[in-house]
């Protein structure tokens, strides 16, 4: 999809402007991989909502803000501790963080596709 080409592109351009944080550690990219799928989805998600609202000015910064809050969080953490510690173990909070947010996001689009799309 659209989403998944543009998440490969930006990661790519990040490659190249950043080389030390795309090293053979492999919670950085694990991380940077997870942390694309989930903003991607996360305003995926309020994005189809707004598109029914007439009001769509500053809907989508009030709304997206605190659903992408915890990845945000989660982000700045995981990164810390992918470049000081270089241990998986030590991002274990960050990256079981991020599997929770996959879960619930996939529930709401699930639960809310419908009536989204009806509406």
């Amino acid at each position: 999809s659209a989403s998944s080409l543009w998440i490969v592109s930006f990661t790519a351009e990040l490659r190249s402007c950043f080389p030390a944080l795309f090293g053979p550690n492999c919670l950085t990219k694990a991380l940077y991989i997870m942390l694309a799928q989930h903003v991607s989805a996360g305003s995926t998600l309020i994005a189809a909502i707004i598109s029914k609202a007439n009001a769509r000015g500053a809907l989508f910064t009030v709304l997206s803000f605190p659903v992408l809050l915890p990845v945000i969080v989660a982000g700045i953490s995981g990164t810390k501790i992918a470049v000081t510690k270089n241990n998986i173990s030590a991002a274990g909070d960050e990256i079981q963080m991020l599997f929770a947010y996959s879960v619930v996001v996939i529930t709401g689009a699930i639960l809310l596709f419908d009536f989204v799309w009806k509406e």
